[in-house]
């Protein structure tokens, strides 16, 4: 699951860069509300909105949703299942 949905790594990669975000609720059960808002937050389109990195690091995924290591798991795991999916090497 990409939060930059295209059929395609050229569309994905566009998506991102004008900030195009879609979580659809169906593929993102395991992702918390509190993740998706950090998400939301650094991919603001005008840079000058979006958090400084020491603000989103005060976010409370950091501050709390992380200290759960069954959170922490399930966010490594999201990603090296992002990385095999979508990354091309």
């Amino acid at each position: 699951m990409s939060p930059f949905a295209g059929k395609n790594v050229e569309e994905v990669m566009e998506n991102n860069k004008k900030c195009i975000v879609e979580i659809p609720p169906e593929s993102c059960t395991e992702i918390s509300e509190q993740a998706k808002d950090v998400i939301r937050l650094m991919t603001l389109q005008n840079p000058k909105e979006r958090p400084q990195s020491y603000e989103i690091l005060k976010h409370p995924w950091f501050t709390t949703g992380l200290n759960n290591t069954s959170t922490l798991v399930n966010a490594i795991e999201n990603m090296k299942r992002y990385r095999t999916e979508y990354i091309v090497f």
